[in-house]
């Protein structure tokens, strides 16, 4: 098939072809980096925001503790207390939960009817691992009811290092990466159109240029017919068309010059010939006036 398409064709399409992949290599890349800032600018965002955790948790006195089967800090309950986790929410638009233990009981995460998710557990994995087991804070991805968030997790360890509690802050991960989609989606729409605008450019830009080989492929058929008054197109062109012409006007020169040398060549046989007519013509009248001679000497 493309044995048969038209070297302007099999040039543009070869155009379309690198400009396509390059937009999907751009595309790709730039996704990436995008995907990697924004991701970067979430993990510092949530840092903020734990730090503000911390600090309004403090506000409240410096221990954590489990009375009466509820968390405290310091003399607060904190059970069913929304007001930090809302405060942290208003500044930072991520989400925010206390547990008593692993226990959601302070919390902006809400389940599917809307409602807080009060009295959710926090699932087995390697948040629970970190922070409940081995008492270390925890940072990354991790699905909370069903959606992705960018996670921070902090043990809350009472007066003898024992976990009672754990602070958490989010951000939604469909939300931090909204941007990113955009901008793919944004990419998606525009890449296409601007490789289309290139390609048609390409392609009549490459069809002007192969305008002057055809004219240079018509020249040379019309010197193969031995029409030598042609005049070579190009000669004017500082490219490799230029070069070509170069080369075919070499070619019609050599020809011009072969054509003169071959009707000298036909003139002088030419001559040649006559004279030799003409020298078998005195011959001939020579033998007979010999031959007359001879027949009135016998008479």
């Amino acid at each position: 098939m493309l044995k048969n398409l038209s070297l302007t064709a099999k040039l543009s399409l070869l155009n379309v072809l690198g400009l396509f992949i390059l937009a999907i290599v751009l595309t790709l890349a730039s996704s990436q980096v995008l995907s990697d800032r924004s991701a970067a600018s979430a993990q510092e965002q949530r840092e903020r925001s734990m730090a503000l955790a911390h600090m309004l948790l403090k506000q409240n006195g410096a221990d954590y503790s489990l009375r009466d089967g509820a968390l405290h800090v310091g003399s607060v309950r904190i059970d069913g207390d929304t007001r930090m986790v809302d405060q942290i929410r208003e500044l930072t638009g991520g989400a925010a939960t206390v547990f008593r233990g692993d226990t959601r009981v302070a919390t902006t995460v809400q389940n599917p009817d809307g409602s807080r998710a009060n009295g959710t557990k926090l699932g087995a994995g390697p948040v629970f691992d970190s922070v409940i087991t081995q008492r270390k804070p925890y940072r990354g991805e991790a699905d909370i009811l069903g959606e992705r968030y960018f996670t921070s997790y902090d043990p809350l360890l009472d007066a003898s290092g024992s976990v009672v509690g754990v602070l958490f802050v989010g951000l939604k991960r469909a939300d931090v990466m909204r941007v990113v989609d955009e901008v793919e989606r944004t990419i998606l729409v525009v890449a296409p159109l601007v490789t289309l605008a290139f390609g048609l450019v390409s392609f009549f830009l490459v069809r002007r240029q192969m305008g002057a080989v055809r004219a240079m492929s018509a020249t040379m058929h019309d010197l193969a017919a031995d029409k030598l008054d042609v005049a070579v197109p190009g000669l004017d062109r500082g490219d490799e068309i230029g070069q070509m012409a170069q080369a075919v006007q070499v070619f019609k020169d050599n020809a011009i010059q072969k054509k003169a040398m071959d009707e000298a060549e036909r003139e002088r046989l030419e001559a040649e010939r006559r004279a030799d007519e003409a020298q078998r013509a005195r011959e001939t009248a020579i033998g007979e006036e010999i031959a007359a001679l001879i027949d009135g000497v016998s008479k």
